[in-house]
């Protein structure tokens, strides 16, 4: 890795002293929230309050940016099938906004890194939306996994489940 970089990470459900240890073991100093819905019903340490909260003890920012990030849009134009239409949202203006936004924080010198709820990037919007999009901006991404490990865009694609290929790929029609 060569330039800019963004790392992302799933809350799964993890303690919450878990994820703060995943994000300092990796010098993040903002934890920009791409979920939808900044809230979990079965995590709810990972509800948008007390998550920021803790962050904050922490010194690390909580940055709220599911609605321009998110992977599940209010705007049912932006869904196919009952599915989220990665195509279609790829061409929101609010999605490159928020990719403008990514870029401001890492001129600023942030330590950027995405959280959703899902741990394995292979079948997470952090890897099927946003990697592609984050690259073509010539930063580079890694996904920081449950157990530490930071994986590379390129291992995670060769674990993409084939069904999610197909669909992502019928989103392209």
């Amino acid at each position: 890795m060569f330039g800019p970089l963004i790392l992302t990470v799933g809350h799964s459900n993890h303690e919450l002293e878990r994820l703060i240890a995943l994000l300092t073991a990796n010098q993040v100093t903002a934890l920009v929230d791409v979920r939808s819905r900044p809230r979990s019903g079965f995590s709810p340490q990972f509800n948008a309050q007390p998550l920021s909260v803790a962050l904050r003890r922490q010194g690390i920012r909580y940055v709220p940016m599911g609605d321009q990030l998110g992977g599940q849009p209010e705007d049912r134009s932006l869904w196919r099938e009952d599915r989220p239409d990665f195509a279609a949202m790829s061409q929101t203006p609010q999605l490159h906004q928020g990719l403008q936004r990514l870029e401001k924080g890492i001129a600023r010198g942030e330590r950027i890194c995405l959280m959703c709820s899902e741990e394995d990037p292979a079948i997470c919007h952090r890897h099927r939306l946003l990697h592609p999009l984050i690259a073509a901006r010539g930063i580079d991404l890694m996904h920081v996994r449950g157990d530490g490990s930071l994986e590379r865009p390129q291992v995670t694609e060769t674990r993409v489940p084939a069904r999610m290929r197909r669909q992502w790929q019928q989103s392209l029609l």
